[in-house]
């Protein structure tokens, strides 16, 4: 009896752990990665499929465009590691031309938008990430 309440315990304690908001931004961020990086197939920038990664456009502490995919594009690590993040002003004239300036503008107005995410909108974004190609 003792050894059945202790293996409940452990599996709720588990099952919360699972839930956590922080487990599932880390399960999120993963999946949305995943995604992207399957939408594009390929960098943006150079065109290689090798070492690719996701790289948002604004940065991804902005919480309001963290999962939002106009706001995320894949490049290859070189691209994004030693373009993307070291000319910055380059990368951006060149992202205004990318995804067009209309829509470069409006990221850049949406990042500074608190956003709260509840356990249940994290769960409802890796539903929606992980069902896509």
């Amino acid at each position: 009896m003792a050894k059945e309440k202790r293996l409940l315990s452990l599996s709720r304690k588990k099952e919360k752990k699972a839930n956590s908001p922080s487990k599932l931004r880390k399960d999120l961020d993963t999946i949305f990665s995943q995604y992207i990086r399957r939408r594009d197939k390929v960098c943006r920038k150079c065109g290689t499929n090798q070492n690719l990664q996701n790289s948002h456009i604004m940065s991804r502490v902005s919480q309001n465009l963290r999962w939002d995919e106009r706001n995320a594009m894949t490049l290859c690590y070189k691209c994004h590691l030693c373009w993307w993040h070291k000319e910055i002003l380059e990368a951006a004239e060149w992202c205004k031309i990318e995804i067009g300036e209309e829509l470069y503008n409006s990221l850049r107005k949406e990042k500074d938008i608190i956003k709260h995410w509840t356990p249940e909108d994290l769960k409802n974004l890796i539903e929606k990430y992980s069902n896509n190609p």
